[in-house]
């Protein structure tokens, strides 16, 4: 009786395909934090466009801009994580 995978060889193929998820998740974060100030520039940038055109649009500061792209991001990983779980 052979086995076509022996045990050690199951046990190498799981570690490297988490190996390549820990890899993958690494490079997703470097991308988010890479990008996050760079998405909050060009909202506020974009608000105060808005601003200058209609009044009672709020023109943000930097810091608001973040805080904004940081909970709008949170919040997409959240409904997509709740989306997949069901």
């Amino acid at each position: 009786m052979t086995t076509s995978q022996p045990s050690v060889f199951r046990d190498a193929a799981k570690a490297e395909a988490e190996e390549r998820a820990r890899q993958t998740a690494v490079g997703w974060i470097i991308i988010f934090i890479a990008l996050a100030p760079a998405e909050a520039f060009l909202l506020m940038l974009g608000l105060g466009a808005v601003h200058g055109i209609f009044a009672p649009v709020v023109a943000v500061g930097y810091g608001t801009a973040i805080l904004l792209v940081l909970t709008a991001d949170l919040v997409a990983f959240m409904a997509n994580r709740f989306r997949r779980s069901k």
